[in-house]
Formats: C-alpha cells, structure tokens, sequence
C-alpha cells in the first residue's frame, strides 16, 4: 500500500497563489474594464423593453 503525503492548507505553493491571484485580477479587471459597456448595454435593452411594439430597431 502507497502512503499518501498531507499538505496542510497553511503551507500552499507560490504557484498555486499566484494562479488564484491571477484569476481573481481578471474578473475584477473584466468587471471594471467592461463596466462602461454593461452599463450602456444596459440601458439599450431598458429602453428596448420599455418601447412600444413594432417601434423598436429590432422589428424593423
């Protein structure tokens, strides 16, 4: 039988901080980097709901 080696979760390897590091940057950065857009986007399909039918770009 093999013996498996423990890692406590105190003793965790630079790489493995710095992909979670890494990973959480992008998210952040796409949500700040994106922000401007969303929030436009956003408004284009408040107004697209709130249009009456047939007067949208979208019927035409």
């Amino acid at each position: 039988m093999s013996s498996a080696t423990r890692v406590s979760p105190s003793s965790r390897e630079p790489s493995s901080l710095l992909a979670t590091g890494a990973g959480i940057g992008g998210v952040a950065g796409t949500i700040l980097g994106g922000g401007g857009a969303a929030v436009v986007a956003g408004i284009d399909l408040v107004n697209t709901l709130n249009a009456p039918a047939g007067t949208t770009v979208w019927a035409q």
